[in-house]
């Protein structure tokens, strides 16, 4: 089982080796190779596994590659495997669709979510299958949406043993599920180039957040952020869960100051870092903070700090555009000069 995520298919072994050492991109006759190059293309396939679309391509490191751990999906609140609850109800760690194990794949393209009856209803969604084989979807239909966040993603993973994607996922019967894209377009063109098998992203959770890591491998910070943007986390770093209802307290899009680091324990939170989708003019550089200090004009910050709303499209409207941008613009002129080139290196404990 591979990780559901952002994925980069070709050229990302190019793009990540060729910037590396200035001796390794030199021919014998001491020219740059880079040269011959006109274009470098970075296919970025959000919200993807590598194995949820290409895990069938020849040759690939794919689903068959998978370890026994991992295909022993295991429950959160008892450690037990999930193949050992057969028909018994199944602890969803958000919303309120009743499944059993092994659980049902939602529709929530719909309000109220509901159990997707496109499915095969006595499907083993414990083990990896392919949509088309066994639902009535058509290729105008939608699947139900899988989620794919920060936290949610490093409890999923497990260390490494990734055997929590089920049992953290508010869509638990579409994790273990595939398309098989080697002869659509896509695959079709990835066998003429080269396909990078073994791509990881560089930051937990979805798109936004990756974004910035592509860019500048860095991740945004809220300075003073609401503590109603930030998640509620338990002492291993996880998501809190209720000890009554078993499900999230509070997911949210900030990181708490001093709050655990489950990917690297024994770490925390240094900063109110944005890692999840947030739509805020609040957002500054790590470098920028760390070369300005306190000095970020304060002017700018006041112009946002009231105005941030839920990461929903429908609160995009309410963020002022112009004024924030100007002092973006004012603040990177005046470290121009004197880049902070570590900065660029810096990222969240997460």
């Amino acid at each position: 089982m591979r990780i559901r995520t952002n994925l980069s298919l070709y050229a990302a072994l190019l793009l990540s080796a060729s910037f590396i050492s200035t001796q390794s991109v030199l021919a014998d006759d001491k020219k740059n190779k880079l040269d011959n190059i006109e274009h470098i293309v970075v296919i970025y396939q959000e919200n993807w596994s590598f194995d949820s679309l290409y895990g069938l391509f020849p040759g690939a490191n794919g689903l068959f590659q998978s370890s026994a751990v991992s295909l022993t999906q295991r429950d959160r609140l008892t450690g037990q495997p999930y193949s050992s609850q057969l028909g018994n109800p199944f602890d969803l760690v958000s919303g309120s669709v009743s499944l059993t194990t092994p659980p049902q794949p939602i529709n929530n393209n719909v309000s109220p979510a509901v159990v997707d009856t496109r499915f095969d209803p006595n499907l083993n969604t414990l083990f990896f299958y392919n949509i088309v084989n066994h639902s009535t979807l058509q290729p105008s239909d939608k699947t139900g949406d899988i989620v794919h966040r920060f936290w949610h993603e490093q409890s999923q993973i497990n260390h490494g043993k990734m055997n929590w994607f089920v049992t953290w996922s508010d869509n638990p019967g579409l994790v273990m599920s595939y398309f098989d894209a080697t002869n659509l377009p896509e695959g079709q063109l990835a066998q003429q180039y080269t396909m990078d098998d073994n791509f990881f992203h560089a930051a937990f959770g979805g798109s936004f957040l990756n974004h910035q890591f592509f860019i500048a491998a860095a991740a945004p910070v809220y300075p003073n952020a609401p503590a109603s943007l930030q998640a509620t986390l338990d002492s291993t770093g996880q998501l809190a869960l209720d000890p009554t209802t078993h499900k999230i307290v509070h997911d949210g899009t900030i990181t708490p100051i001093g709050g655990t680091s489950f990917s690297l324990p024994n770490r925390t939170f240094d900063k109110n870092y944005a890692i999840n989708t947030i739509f805020s003019v609040n957002l500054v550089p790590t470098f920028l903070l760390r070369r300005m200090g306190q000095r970020l004009g304060q002017h700018c910050h006041q112009f946002g700090k009231q105005r941030d709303r839920s990461p929903e499209p429908a609160g995009r409207s309410a963020l002022p555009v112009a004024p924030p941008a100007v002092c973006v613009l004012r603040q990177l002129r005046s470290v121009g000069k004197r880049p902070a080139q570590s900065g660029f290196r810096r990222s969240p404990a997460g």
